[in-house]
């Protein structure tokens, strides 16, 4: 689920599940006025937010973001277990995501270590 904290039509504040804004009428998404992330005004056509950095949401790439997985902060099995095989790529995927996709970002880096301990402790078991 997207998060959105302001109205991009006026730069009210949204609550959590609001589907209108009380202030403007207009759905969070509709307007491009302002970042949904932190209020900062925006311009049109303007895709990322030059002050936070997310990426900027409209009714229009919505549904996009919502099928491509773009705006998905879960944790994801694939990363974790590529993470938990090659530590040095979980530690890359971890810089990428940290700033955006923090959950994601912290799942990542614990399936690194685990992998690093397990992988030393494979190593020290079959070469003492």
């Amino acid at each position: 689920m997207i998060e959105i904290n302001y109205c991009r039509n006026c730069g009210s504040d949204i609550n959590k599940g609001q589907t209108v804004c009380l202030n403007c009428g207009f759905e969070p998404l509709y307007g491009n006025q302002y970042c949904q992330n932190c209020q900062s005004e925006t311009k049109e056509g303007q895709k990322l937010c030059v002050n936070c950095g997310f990426e900027l949401l409209s009714e229009d790439n919505r549904k996009t973001s919502e099928v491509s997985g773009r705006g998905n902060d879960e944790k994801s099995f694939g990363l974790n277990l590529i993470s938990f095989i090659f530590p040095f790529i979980g530690l890359i995927l971890y810089i990428v995501f940290n700033t955006n996709y923090p959950i994601k970002a912290g799942s990542i880096a614990r399936s690194a270590v685990a992998g690093v301990i397990i992988e030393s402790a494979i190593a020290f078991v079959l070469w003492g």
